[in-house]
């Protein structure tokens, strides 16, 4: 989750600011009155709405956080800091910000709308016509009579141009250069100078009135299906809401071909309101003569609090936290696990309902499908109690998933520092396109980030076009001076695909036919470009392709990483076939499940001192060779080929796999190393 915030800036000058801050309070403590509400007793156990009031800062800034407004949305901030304004005859400014990806700003003088400011139109709603974004793109001479000595129009102007990954650093830059406090830009912190305005409701809010009457179940958020994978755990859990008024009692029913087939052995049943009035937090563990049939649990010492009226309804800003805790208490959570026994394909059906009232009943009937076991990395089994509490059994199985089902190609290829590596990566990606043969109407939508901190920027074309038009030509020249690109091939749309028995919806779907993207440094720690180690990656979906076309594309990608390495000195490369289109090249299937999560694996001396993967086909630079006990002993196990420096391994025989990884152990990174480099990164930054 981003960062979320509202608050108003009021201005005084250092001859009424404290006479302003008085006048401020009692104007806003006026508007508040006139909304339903009254001062709250400084000993009352709960408040309904807390404004929060900054003391004056240095150059007359006023800042204020919380309920400033009963009613939800951008219009009431509006009419609430136009009215300030107007009534205080002085300058009020709104900043808004939303999962730090939008940035609003107005700017009130006098009552008066003086500037608006959008991080991203785009990102409006209801959307702004293009030919209106000029309006909205901050215009700093309107500004200049609030900027302090030190600053300038020029320097506010390049804020409002910029586009940073985090829309509010914008703000947080702004502040010095109006004379805003830093540390309140985002909202106020509790503290001994710190005004805090305390209302209560004079009625009970419409949302807060339990409902009253016969208890009813409503089913809330839920898998699509359940997939597993035998010898490993599976769970599958779903919530239920109350809909009615208060019961007690909960029955829970599981059958299905999974079960009676033999697919799937229950293990436990467990059931969980989060109510912190009582603790309600039930596990049964079935017995072993219940676990191959259709089971039924009955939880009866579970209470179910009541519905509140209306609190499916949109929430107003004074009160949204209420809303939201009044849900979240009248919400069970229900959890079944099982161990996978077979592979195969059925149903599960679940059921809900209440010991006392049958008709408060809810099912759920999933498409259900396990798959043989798979090979599993050598360092999986070196994972430390405190992996397996982080990443449970069920995650780690959709990890070996992703490992073990060959949907997509792609190949990942690791270069030394270089500011060559978009370069690289478009020459690649020009011979990729020769052998992908998209359909006329298809396009490229093409993602772009010039710097670490900016975001990236959109632009499509149309893939008859590429390598050969012009427009390529400009952009690719554009392109080669970015730090990351990200280019997918997608084909005129189509309705989404369902896999075969299972119904399983397919998970790359939206994600383009083929693609590419290169990385040349990781957000996460910051690196610098020396310390960086480029990441090239190009990818296509092979569900379509038949066997021979699958060949033809193997040979045709090997051809490429083949060039790159040996033109860019390679570090090292691999070519797999897994599951998921390539989302982030800072993890990949292989590493999760040996327990290595991202953030340093980008980093050159990582890259120089451990693969990333062992697969069937892989490229192994000088750095890592010298560090192999044995080399030679490769040619035991797979086909070895000089590249550039370095060498191509392939795996004569998929079954060789396993001889080949223990031979190449002392460069496949462990759980334990990577948790060293980690705490050795992060013990560096903060020295």
């Amino acid at each position: 989750m981003g960062t979320t915030f509202t608050t108003l800036h009021v201005l005084g000058d250092q001859t009424t600011s404290t006479t302003l801050r008085h006048r401020l309070v009692e104007t806003l403590r006026a508007r508040v009155l006139t909304e339903g509400f009254v001062d709250a007793a400084t000993d009352a156990p709960s408040v309904d709405r807390i404004i929060c009031v900054s003391p004056t800062g240095d150059s007359g800034w006023i800042t204020l956080d919380g309920g400033v407004t009963a009613d939800f949305g951008d219009d009431a901030l509006q009419t609430c800091a136009q009215e300030l304004s107007a009534t205080l005859r002085t300058t009020v400014l709104i900043a808004s910000a939303f999962d730090s990806d939008l940035l609003q700003l107005w700017l009130y003088q006098q009552g008066i709308l003086v500037d608006h400011y959008v991080s991203d139109p785009d990102a409006l709603s209801p959307r702004l016509p293009r030919r209106r974004w000029k309006e909205v793109a901050g215009h700093a001479k309107r500004w200049e009579d609030l900027l302090m000595p030190t600053a300038s129009s020029p320097m506010l102007q390049e804020l409002f141009d910029s586009r940073p990954i985090f829309a509010e650093t914008t703000f947080y830059a702004m502040a010095p250069l109006l004379g805003i406090n830093p540390r309140w830009c985002g909202g106020l912190e509790a503290a001994a100078d710190v005004l805090q305005l305390r209302f209560q409701s004079t009625q009970v809010p419409h949302h807060r009135t339990p409902i009253q009457g016969e208890p009813q179940l409503l089913r809330g958020g839920h898998p699509m299906s359940v997939e597993g994978m035998v010898g490993h755990r599976v769970a599958v859990t779903w919530m239920v809401r109350s809909a009615g008024g208060p019961g007690y009692g909960l029955v829970v029913g599981v059958d299905g071909t999974a079960v009676t087939m033999g697919l799937i052995r229950l293990e436990s049943i467990s059931t969980w309101v989060a109510d912190p009035e009582r603790h309600q937090h039930f596990n049964h563990v079935l017995q072993d003569d219940e676990r191959d049939q259709r089971v039924t649990v009955e939880f009866p010492d579970l209470l179910l609090p009541p519905d509140r009226v209306g609190s499916h309804l949109r929430p107003e800003a004074w009160n949204w936290r209420a809303i939201f805790h009044d849900q979240a208490h009248a919400t069970m959570t229900v959890r079944v696990t099982g161990i996978v026994l077979a592979a195969g394909a059925g149903r599960l059906s679940l059921e809900t309902r209440l010991l006392t009232t049958a008709a408060a009943t809810t099912t759920l009937d999933l498409p259900c499908v396990t798959h043989p076991a798979a090979r599993s990395p050598l360092r999986m089994a070196e994972r430390s109690a405190m992996a397996q509490r982080r990443v449970p059994d069920e995650a780690l199985m959709g990890y070996l998933l992703q490992l073990n089902t060959p949907q997509i190609l792609q190949a990942h290829l690791v270069l030394p520092p270089t500011v060559h590596a978009s370069a690289a990566f478009l020459d690649g990606l020009e011979r990729w396109h020769t052998a992908l043969d998209p359909d006329q109407r298809a396009h490229y939508r093409i993602n772009a980030r010039t710097a670490l901190d900016q975001r990236s920027t959109t632009t499509k074309m149309r893939s008859r076009t590429m390598s050969a038009g012009k427009r390529w030509k400009r952009l690719r020249s554009t392109l080669q001076g970015t730090s990351m690109i990200r280019v997918t091939l997608e084909a005129p749309p189509t309705p989404p695909r369902m896999l075969d028995l299972d119904n399983l919806v397919d998970t790359n779907y939206g994600m383009g036919r083929a693609g590419g993207m290169v990385e040349r440094m990781s957000i996460l720690l910051q690196h610098t470009p020396d310390d960086s180690a480029p990441q090239l990656n190009l990818w296509v979906d092979l569900r379509r392709a038949t066997p021979d076309r699958q060949e033809f594309l193997i040979a045709h990608l090997t051809g490429i990483i083949d060039a790159l390495f040996a033109t860019y000195n390679g570090v090292q490369a691999y070519l797999a076939r897994w599951r998921n289109v390539p989302y982030s090249l800072d993890s990949n299937p292989y590493e999760l499940v040996c327990g290595v999560h991202g953030q340093i694996t980008m980093r050159y001396a990582w890259c120089a001192r451990f693969l990333r993967s062992v697969t069937e086909r892989m490229w192994i630079g000088p750095t890592l060779l010298d560090q192999l006990p044995s080399p030679q002993m490769l040619a035991d196990y797979a086909v070895v080929t000089p590249v550039g420096d370095g060498i191509r391994v392939t795996v004569a025989s998929p079954t060789q796999l396993d001889a080949l990884e223990q031979v190449l152990l002392p460069i496949v990174p462990s759980e334990g190393d990577w948790q060293q480099a980690v705490e050795a990164r992060y013990a560096k930054r903060r020295a």
